[in-house]
């Protein structure tokens, strides 16, 4: 008869509460392999994306927000930083409908039905009506 231990045994024969080697070795693949494919997720690249755009906006708006708060404030400089975050979300929105256009050719049909619908119904309840 023969006992089975989950990790490594001390001198006496007793296991030590310590994983084995071979057990950590386990996790740390699978961990790598989850990684992995969080990170190569397309909801993944979009969020990072979507973070990336927020980075380059949201100091464009705040700087014209410390105008706003001038006692002075200079309305052609104002203009100019929510034109420029308006461009930034702009080259954001273009890139992600060119991307989601060529994710939707390659669906079927039904495919590309139901997508719209969930992203349809997803939209602001102003936007809904369209």
């Amino acid at each position: 008869m023969s006992t089975v231990t989950a990790g490594p045994v001390g001198q006496s024969g007793a296991p030590t509460g310590r994983p084995s080697r071979r057990v950590l070795v386990i996790l740390l693949v699978l961990s790598a392999l989850l990684n992995f494919c969080f990170l190569a997720s397309p909801r993944h690249r979009h969020r990072t994306r979507t973070e990336k755009m927020h980075e380059q906006v949201a100091p464009l708006i705040g700087a014209a927000w410390e105008e706003i708060a001038k006692p002075q404030a200079d309305a052609a400089q104002v203009m100019r930083l929510f034109d420029e975050a308006a461009e930034k979300r702009r080259e954001f929105q273009r890139e992600a409908t060119a991307k989601t256009l060529d994710f939707l050719a390659i669906l079927t049909p039904a495919q590309r039905g139901k997508f719209v619908a969930i992203a349809h119904q997803r939209r602001a309840p102003w936007l809904r009506r369209h």
